[in-house]
């Protein structure tokens, strides 16, 4: 049986190399039991707990239910790493806070379905340990009666760096000083859990673009 090749699909994107380094410690923000994921889902998403609960309850390794408050990573093979749609919704955030989603109709929609990265970015640190260290917050959970004040636990890596590549499709409407300028203003939303607490700012290292 004749093996399929790949589709080239280089000519449709601008490719830009990024790396950024935490300043200080980054968070994880997913649940790290089933009923807080259920909440979690509903509260975040806006819809009733299922497959997208269920996928959560796979990917991260719950604790015991009488640890109702730790937040966490998602990992594979024991390496932490983010999400891209953490990524694109902090630029989402930064192009709406910078007018770019008002001045260019469409680009809003491009970062929704034009702009692509590995669905895992994996954070390093020559200071990663197992498992993850925690730190305590005051913080807030959805339940069923509403929202509730908590002391949580939320693991971190500290000064922790990210290497990925960014695909946006060359009919973007954004041009690569918007998409930049997303990026810097992203330096100081932050990424990860506890961004209410100033926490997860990042500098952006590098920002190489592609043709």
């Amino acid at each position: 049986m004749r093996e399929k090749q790949k589709m080239d699909d280089k000519h449709l994107y601008n490719f830009v190399n990024i790396k950024i380094k935490f300043r200080d410690r980054v968070y994880g923000g997913i649940p790290r039991t089933k009923e807080l994921i259920d909440n979690y889902v509903s509260s975040k998403f806006g819809v009733v707990a299922g497959d997208l609960a269920e996928q959560l309850k796979k990917e991260v390794d719950l604790l015991e239910e009488t640890e109702k408050i730790t937040t966490g990573f998602k990992q594979e093979n024991g390496k932490p790493y983010l999400c891209d749609y953490q990524i694109k919704a902090m630029l989402k955030q930064a192009a709406n806070r910078l007018k770019i989603t008002v001045k260019k109709r469409g680009s809003k929609q491009d970062i929704t379905d034009g702009l692509f990265m590995a669905p895992k970015i994996f954070l390093t640190s020559k200071d990663m340990t197992t498992p993850l260290p925690v730190e305590d917050f005051c913080g807030h959970v959805m339940t069923p009666q509403g929202k509730r004040s908590i002391l949580k636990a939320s693991e971190y890596v500290e000064q922790g760096e990210a290497e990925f590549t960014v695909k946006l499709i060359k009919t973007s409407v954004m041009a690569k000083k918007d998409l930049l300028d997303c990026f810097l203003l992203g330096q100081e939303i932050g990424l990860g859990s506890n961004r209410s607490f100033e926490k997860g700012k990042f500098d952006l290292i590098e920002f190489e673009w592609q043709e």
